[in-house]
């Protein structure tokens, strides 16, 4: 498992072979570098305009930033993951996104990582009396891909999440929006010679204002993958909307 280097990959891999409790196998490790050294692991979960019943909604751009951390023989790890892209409507009850993003950690080559993803909506209801307030389920299925710099390292994934939303709107227009996605993600990383690859369950979720005023959110999020002892990733989002 040592010849996959990815960001995660490699802090992963320095943590598991440090704690003789962490009873996974190699296709689990290597699931879980994958999934955290692209976009749908790396960085935040975040509310999108369908969790506020806003399907039509016009495009969207948003920044992300999700920092993970491992305790290795007494050293914290920590990866800090960066990055940009934008969402619009894609049909009547959809919305298609893109985002590039970089992965960084202390004596670890960097990693590019580029994603694109689909939201669906699949139910959604008023909630009480009000017409503001809303529970509302989706679909989100999403593909990414890393690259290590300088190696011919690598990572691909695909996830599928459930989104489970209520949003609650005020008179401003703005929503207050808070979420769970469970979901499950396939992974694979690559030296450019050999691969590896598993499955992994997740857990992402958030709270989120929405409309704030031109346009503007505001995220809490985070991305749990499962695995014996990994750490959750944790991180914050701000979005435009025109």
């Amino acid at each position: 498992m040592n010849k996959f280097f990815t960001v995660a990959g490699v802090a992963l891999v320095a943590f598991a072979s440090q704690s003789a409790s962490a009873q996974v196998t190699e296709k689990d490790l290597a699931a879980y570098g994958a999934l955290m050294s692209t976009p749908h692991g790396a960085l935040p979960a975040v509310a999108s305009p369908l969790m506020a019943g806003e399907a039509r909604a016009a495009a969207a751009l948003d920044v992300r930033y999700g920092r993970y951390s491992f305790d290795v023989a007494g050293q914290d790890i920590a990866v800090n993951n960066i990055g940009i892209g934008g969402n619009f409507a894609a049909g009547d009850r959809g919305r298609l996104g893109v985002i590039v993003g970089r992965s960084t950690c202390e004596n670890c080559e960097s990693t590019t990582m580029a994603g694109v993803d689909y939201s669906m909506s699949l139910f959604s209801r008023p909630v009480g009396t009000s017409t503001s307030s809303s529970l509302n389920i989706g679909l989100h299925p999403a593909f990414g891909y890393g690259k290590q710099s300088n190696t011919d390292g690598s990572a691909m994934s695909l996830a599928l999440d459930v989104p489970v939303s209520y949003a609650m709107g005020m008179k401003s227009g703005m929503h207050f929006v808070s979420f769970l996605a469970p979901g499950m993600g396939y992974g694979r990383m690559s030296d450019g010679i050999t691969s590896l690859s598993g499955t992994r369950t997740s857990l992402g979720g958030g709270v989120a204002l929405l409309n704030i005023g031109n346009g503007l959110g505001m995220n809490l999020g985070f991305r749990k993958v499962f695995l014996d002892e990994a750490p959750t990733q944790w991180g914050l989002g701000m979005s435009w909307s025109r």
